[in-house]
């Protein structure tokens, strides 16, 4: 594709999500929730976790693949977190924050680095992985 249709293709897609979505105004002098704390956690792609030793409230994410085939695509610092964006097999792209609980294998990250991601096994026997950038 070439950028000019790919440019036109994001443009529609913000036209179609952006009549739904909430976006915070980086100018209001008042914080706003973000979509993650007015999503419904039904809705959200999230099970419980059972037997580990992650936190109960995390977000389980990309649970249909194994760490091994996912793939770290960035990394975007705001002022008070940070956000990992992921690339799965198939190319989709899935943003992760802090706490969140990744993979199918159940990998909960700990830290955000600017150099680094921790993550830290929720399944025994537990283990840390370090993700360079």
């Amino acid at each position: 594709m070439t950028k000019s249709c790919l440019t036109a293709l994001l443009l529609a897609y913000g036209c179609f999500v952006g009549a739904n979505e909430r976006f915070n105004d980086p100018f209001s002098p008042t914080p706003q929730p973000s979509n993650r704390q007015l999503a419904n956690p039904i809705t959200a792609e999230n099970r419980p976790l059972q037997h580990t030793s992650c936190n109960i409230n995390s977000l389980l994410l990309i649970d249909h693949f194994p760490l091994a085939q996912l793939k770290v695509i960035g990394l975007i610092h705001y002022a008070n977190h940070s956000v990992v964006l992921w690339s799965t097999p198939d190319n989709v792209i899935i943003d992760s924050r802090l706490n969140d609980v990744i993979a199918q294998d159940q990998w909960q990250i700990t830290a955000i680095e600017a150099q680094r991601i921790v993550l830290q096994r929720c399944q025994p026997p537990s283990l840390q992985r370090s993700i360079p950038l």
